[in-house]
């Protein structure tokens, strides 16, 4: 277990906000689009381009924002201030506020997101130098800029689908399997309650961690003598009525910075099942 990720998992409502609603354009694209990922450990990456550089990123979808860019990269870019994020919360404590910026264009594939946002990554220069040594990759890419869109995460193929919404019917009946339900009208990003042996939890569908996680405070409220880095087995992994379990969890302190739900569905998950997350639809789709 990686400590050094779970401080990349960040609950910011401000950036969430300013970032999940941009103006969008993708009226050249009507088709799904493939995108590479290349899977470095538990870390899923993409290569983007903004405003036609190309970038690596981590694909990071418990981020509600477009894309995060470390300081240094986004130097180089060309780009307008549009605003400021408010601080947040990460593992580590507050994040700070932080510059958002409007760029011309965005390509994921052959996605293209016109006047699209990117904001300066919250992470401090210690945290941002390990991530670029460790994995060549200089930030995020988080669901802001596909709100319309479903998304096929395929680790197995080593594939990320992208359907817009003008895509063919063929290609917007792709996602198949088990339906899950996400929940309504949440400001930390796709989560879904999930009935395990210890009780309903809410937890955060996160490519970013490096594995299925539950907090340290909702083990204890269980009564469950855990520490950080256990493993939390639960026969019961439910959705609605459909139990896809057993599933293992890591017990994650995240002590007095804990978030307003319960933990995460991770790197595990995702290595053993197809997911595509239909987000327009709030729903999503598992197959084993």
């Amino acid at each position: 277990m990686r400590k050094t990720t779970g401080a990349a998992l960040i609950l910011n409502l401000a950036v969430l906000l300013a970032c999940s609603g941009e103006s969008v354009t993708d009226s050249a694209q009507v088709s799904a689009t493939v995108v590479p990922i290349r899977l470095v450990d538990e870390d899923p990456l993409i290569e983007i381009r903004i405003n036609g550089s190309p970038i690596v990123v981590q694909f990071d979808i418990g981020r509600g924002t477009t894309v995060a860019v470390f300081p240094p990269q986004l130097e180089s870019i060309s780009k307008r201030r549009v605003g400021t994020a408010s601080s947040g919360l990460s593992m580590t404590g507050p994040t700070g506020e932080r510059p958002i910026y409007e760029v011309d264009l965005i390509e994921v594939g052959d996605a293209r997101f016109e006047n699209a946002t990117v904001v300066e990554d919250f992470h401090d220069e210690e945290y941002q130098d390990s991530f670029s040594s460790r994995l060549d990759a200089f930030g995020f890419f988080g669901t802001g800029l596909l709100q319309k869109h479903k998304i096929v995460i395929d680790y197995q193929r080593r594939e990320l689908t992208l359907i817009p919404p003008e895509s063919p019917r063929e290609q917007q009946s792709i996602c198949d399997g088990v339906e899950l339900a996400l929940m309504q009208g949440q400001d930390w990003g796709l989560a879904s309650k999930v009935v395990t042996d210890i009780g309903e939890l809410v937890l955060v569908w996160d490519t970013g961690a490096p594995e299925s996680g539950v907090l340290k405070s909702r083990t204890e409220k269980s009564g469950l003598d855990l520490n950080d880095g256990d493993t939390l087995s639960t026969n019961l992994f439910a959705f609605g009525s459909n139990d896809i379990g057993p599933e293992d969890l890591v017990v994650w302190d995240w002590g007095e910075n804990a978030p307003p739900f319960d933990g995460f569905i991770g790197y595990n998950f995702f290595a053993d099942n197809i997911v595509c997350v239909d987000i327009p639809n709030q729903t999503v789709f598992v197959k084993r």
